[in-house]
């Protein structure tokens, strides 16, 4: 038994550091520096995108769109709107679980703690035509909002989660 226990812990010891590296990513775009973290084994595979876009919502609220894809892992969104925006998370909430449920996912949401902020969190799961994703949304500052998803375990997830921090410039 002693035994058994050893070598487990041996192979833990050699896995674990496999499952704490990761690679800091700070990325500039716009007025705005966008820090996560992701897994060296992902970090190694992806190249960064960004795309800064002008777009309006329904309202007639103009906004600036700044984006991060990380293609294969997801996408990171940061609106800048020309005025006081309030982001609604319990219609974000409902948004991202209508829109999963459209393309055939089942969605668990909660709010969370994001950027030192309140957000919220969906996972959606389910589907038989697409992968299970989490996305996220929370309220920078009060023109500002930050929107993203992940096509990423828990396991890496979570770490990004805890590590992602947008600041203005």
């Amino acid at each position: 038994m002693k035994a058994i226990s050893l070598v487990l812990c041996m192979v833990l010891l050699m896995v674990m550091p496999c499952i704490v590296d990761a690679k800091d990513y700070s990325e500039k775009i716009g007025p705005y520096e966008v820090s996560f973290k992701l897994p060296d084994e992902i970090a190694s595979t992806i190249e960064v995108n960004k795309t800064i876009t002008r777009g309006e919502t329904l309202d007639g609220t103009p906004y600036n769109m700044y984006s991060i894809g990380l293609p294969l892992v997801g996408w990171i969104e940061v609106r800048d709107f020309n005025r006081t925006w309030e982001l609604d998370l319990d219609k974000m909430t409902e948004t991202m679980k209508g829109l999963g449920k459209g393309n055939g996912y089942t969605c668990s949401s909660a709010h969370r703690i994001i950027d030192d902020r309140e957000g919220v969190i969906s996972y959606c799961f389910g589907s038989e035509r697409y992968t299970t994703y989490y996305e996220f949304a929370y309220q920078q500052d009060n023109h500002t909002t930050v929107e993203g998803r992940l096509y990423l375990d828990w396991e890496a997830t979570l770490p990004f989660l805890k590590s992602l921090h947008v600041r203005e410039l």
